[in-house]
């Protein structure tokens, strides 16, 4: 059996590419959040937990619950073996389309997420996500926007081009639709932030 044929064995190594550049990505994320996010923290799709263990890091008491399917899980903990490395962290295995949660949270995380899904669907992810907020609450998606300036502008056109080949309805959102669909799910203070990497953050704020 190659490692080619052996699906966890795949799964691990997708993972821990992701969580390579996460990792990368993550300080840039949490340098401008900043202080404007609460808890709980919510990562939808979150690999490995990179982004939400940096904002984790030096909070007291802080708690984030991390929705991924199952064999992502089992991934993220071979790369993360040690108990600390997920202090505050809840693993839960699911599907955020068929999830249902028991409380609200202070922050959303939607990074690199939405683009495996549709137009139509990733409208209605956001919808969804946005009902989860508490008052107040931030709701961030990370992603390349192919409509932004500087390399984000080549990188989005070639992600939309590995969307269409390699899932069924993946598509590399523009960064005007998504906050358009931000503004339909009734949220406030949206704004758009590029990494000085090469993707971009958005970030929106519950009106409730």
């Amino acid at each position: 059996l190659s490692p080619d044929d052996d699906y966890p064995t795949r799964t691990l190594y997708y993972v821990r590419a992701l969580d390579a550049l996460a990792r990368r990505k993550a300080m840039e994320i949490s340098n401008l959040a900043g202080s404007a996010w609460q808890m709980p923290v919510l990562d939808i799709g979150g690999g490995a937990a990179s982004l939400s263990r940096c904002l984790l890091k030096g909070v007291a008491g802080g708690r984030a619950v991390l929705l991924e399917i199952a064999e992502v899980l089992t991934a993220a903990a071979v790369l993360y073996p040690h108990k600390s490395q997920w202090t505050g962290i809840e693993k839960r295995a699911g599907d955020f389309r068929k999830a249902e949660f028991s409380e609200d949270f202070g922050t959303i995380l939607m990074a690199n997420m939405l683009h495996i899904y549709s137009p139509h669907e990733a409208k209605q992810l956001i919808g969804k996500a946005a009902g989860l907020l508490k008052p107040g609450g931030l709701l961030l998606v990370h992603d390349y926007f192919p409509d932004r300036p500087g390399p984000a502008l080549a990188k989005g056109a070639l992600y939309d081009l590995n969307m269409m080949l390699n899932t069924y309805e993946g598509h590399c959102h523009t960064g005007n639709n998504i906050m358009n669909w931000l503004k339909e799910a009734g949220l406030c203070a949206i704004q758009v932030n590029d990494l000085g990497s090469d993707s971009s953050i958005i970030t929106a704020r519950s009106n409730k």
